[in-house]
């Protein structure tokens, strides 16, 4: 079975120590979303851990390098986000990264009703927004080679998604 995934490094140099919560998600030109993690076996990140040992040999699961993250490089952590296999008819996707930063935003729902219930789900006055990490790459090919695709990294920048 195929799966794709993105192994990363963070080192705490804000001076203090931090909770390091991240969150991964992978959307696609398509609109298929799919979240890091859901229903990888644990034997992947074994195998990511093999392959990865030489340039990353404290490489841990996510479920070890996550909370606290004390201050300094001797304290840094390396792990992989996992996602299990997409739309085959994508020709690119964006990883949108949480929880580097503590930073929200709550944004005005333009589309807010006030004659109808406030309710989060089907008529929210606002919308809460964290900054994340977005890193657009695309793929080369076409569906039958997917699979074997090396992804093209197109850009890196901070924009505000839903949580």
């Amino acid at each position: 079975k195929t799966f794709w995934y993105i192994v990363y490094s963070v080192v705490n140099r804000t001076g203090q120590d931090v909770m390091f919560l991240p969150s991964f998600r992978l959307v696609t030109d398509t609109l298929d979303v799919t979240q890091a993690g859901d229903a990888v076996p644990p034997v992947v990140y074994d195998r990511i851990a093999a392959r990865h040992r030489a340039d990353f040999p404290f490489f841990a699961p996510p479920h070890k390098v996550t909370g606290k993250l004390l201050q300094g490089e001797e304290h840094g952590r390396s792990s992989a986000a996992v996602f299990l296999p997409f739309d085959p008819n994508a020709a690119g996707f964006r990883i949108h990264v949480g929880g580097l930063s503590g930073e929200m935003e709550r944004v005005p729902n333009y589309a807010f009703d006030p004659d109808k219930p406030i309710c989060p789900k089907e008529n929210p006055q606002f919308f809460l927004l964290r900054r994340a990490l977005e890193i657009r790459y695309d793929l080369p090919g076409d569906a039958e080679t997917r699979s074997r695709a090396t992804p093209i990294r197109r850009s890196r920048t901070w924009v505000l998604t839903e949580p």
